[in-house]
């Protein structure tokens, strides 16, 4: 279901066509994020004293992130935590919400497994 939702969105992104799930006035905290969006904090200042041996690998400074992402609040929310956004749900993947909550759950339990 992601691969066909990233296919088809990806295809409309870059012919152009606006993508509803897109939303930067929301500064990406809900629904899709392009590729080449967002990037790491840049840390390079703070590694540049440690040893060789000890230094990240990563490059400093950080360079944008090369793949799409999709902004989901797994599962169900407090009764006292308001959201600051409703979640964003593609129309035309009516099984969406039940799929990600069921994968992001799948996640959490395997993350408390190894823990």
């Amino acid at each position: 279901m992601v691969e066909s939702y990233f296919a088809k969105r990806g295809h409309d992104f870059y012919d152009g066509k606006k993508v509803p799930e897109i939303h930067p006035e929301k500064h990406y905290q809900v629904g899709a994020t392009p590729e080449y969006v967002e990037r790491a904090r840049d840390h390079c200042d703070k590694f540049a004293h440690y040893d060789e041996n000890n230094k990240p690998l990563s490059e400093c400074p950080p360079t944008f992130d090369a793949k799409w992402r999709f902004f989901w609040n797994i599962g169900e929310r407090p009764a006292d935590h308001k959201p600051e956004h409703e979640q964003v749900v593609p129309e035309d993947f009516p099984t969406w919400p039940e799929t990600m909550d069921k994968w992001g759950g799948m996640m959490l339990r395997g993350c408390e497994t190894v823990a």
